[in-house]
């Protein structure tokens, strides 16, 4: 294998896997995440985890000292991780967190092999099986 120059490695496209959906009578690209995505995935998590703490503190308190923060239901993070990984022909991501609930209610097999394809693609190689290989 050879080695990469700078240039090469920045140059190099995301890897993505084609995801037949026969349900839905097409595909859906999925694409591996970047360090980016990652970090805006686990944000989303992290920021709607601490937004439904602030509800649940507000609703225990006496009816009277609440401030009357709007409900706020926990993020379901198969969903999370769909919403942050498929993308358009551009690579472009098809959804966005307003789309949670509407993806939540979708079929189940077919979000499955959504996210099969979501943890095949984003799976790290074992490395000591690599470095055997090279050997």
């Amino acid at each position: 294998m050879a080695v990469l120059s700078k240039g090469a490695i920045f140059a190099a496209a995301p890897a993505t896997v084609e995801v037949e959906i026969s349900e839905w009578g097409g595909s859906v690209m999925v694409k591996a995440y970047s360090l980016i995505d990652r970090v805006a995935l686990m944000d989303a998590a992290t920021e709607n985890a601490h937004a439904v703490e602030l509800y649940q503190r507000d609703q225990a308190l006496d009816e009277d000292d609440r401030e009357g923060l709007a409900e706020v239901k926990l993020y379901d993070a198969a969903i999370l991780e769909i919403i942050h990984s498929c993308v358009d022909e551009m690579g472009a991501r098809l959804f966005d967190l307003a789309d949670h609930d509407r993806i939540r209610a979708l079929s189940y097999a077919s979000l499955q092999s959504i996210m099969i394809a979501v943890r095949q693609i984003n799976t790290v190689p074992d490395q000591a099986a690599l470095k055997k290989s090279s050997d």
